[in-house]
């Protein structure tokens, strides 16, 4: 981690990851096992950001966002987004490229109350300040 990233409270950055200069972390986030926080990023507060991922410098990621596995970072992510694949890109459009999963009726279930959750998370820590 550089000298000049600044980093919030209750952020959880995992083993062999790296944080290069002038990124900013913002509260609750969790860095996985292996990132590579390239120069430059802003990530926003309740973010997830999956092992193994990279990014490209100057990217802003927003709040309440997911990022997968092994995904590969070229263009900013809007709040509450959930991004995958190599590459993960952003169109006109929305989402370019992204890896399909198949949730089975109790995955998918499950995975609306996590979000749900983290709204309810959300919420509470903007009516915080």
């Amino acid at each position: 981690i550089m000298p000049d990233v600044k980093i919030g409270n209750f952020v959880y950055v995992n083993i062999n990851s790296s944080i290069s200069h002038e990124s900013i972390i913002d509260d609750f986030v969790t860095v996985s096992p292996g990132v590579c926080i390239t120069g430059n990023i802003k990530i926003g507060k309740l973010t997830d950001i999956g092992t193994g991922t990279v990014m490209k410098q100057d990217i802003k990621i927003g709040k309440n966002c997911i990022i997968g596995a092994g995904t590969v970072l070229i263009s900013d992510v809007p709040d509450n987004s959930l991004f995958v694949g190599v590459p993960a890109q952003i169109g006109a459009g929305g989402i370019e490229r992204i890896i399909e999963i198949d949730l089975k009726a109790e995955e998918s279930a499950n995975l609306q109350k996590s979000i749900e959750a983290v709204i309810e998370v959300n919420a509470a820590a903007d009516s915080l300040g």
